[in-house]
């Protein structure tokens, strides 16, 4: 199921900013009808590793494809249902730099820093 007819079927919200850049390709379409021949014969693996093999195939050709005109299509869908998009920024942040894992951070923050 793509974005948009996820959020018309009544989803209220997405976790992760998954599936968002499928949705807004010009190729969605496309990738969509691939992604359902993916999930075909996928009863066999958990849900978690048929997700990462349905990014790995698709996510890079996506955002190659963005598309401004399908985007704002999906957004206004997305804003007229009430359907909220939740990040989860430690997803699109773990390979950056991480201010707040700074010791100087925390001690000016008040953090109480335990090890695990």
């Amino acid at each position: 199921m793509d974005v948009i007819s996820a959020s018309n079927a009544g989803l209220n919200s997405m976790e992760h900013l998954r599936n968002l850049e499928l949705s807004c390709a010009s190729n969605a379409e496309e990738l969509l009808q691939q992604r359902q021949e993916l999930l075909a014969p996928g009863k066999d693996i958990k849900g978690a590793a048929l997700r990462s093999k349905i990014h790995q195939n698709q996510r890079k050709i996506a955002i190659d494809n963005f598309d401004d005109i399908k985007a704002l299509e999906v957004l206004n869908v997305l804003a007229a249902n009430d359907t909220w998009q939740i990040p989860t920024l430690t997803l699109n942040t773990g390979f950056t730099k991480r201010p707040f894992a700074e010791l100087d951070f925390k001690e000016s923050s008040g953090c109480v820093v335990r090890p695990l």
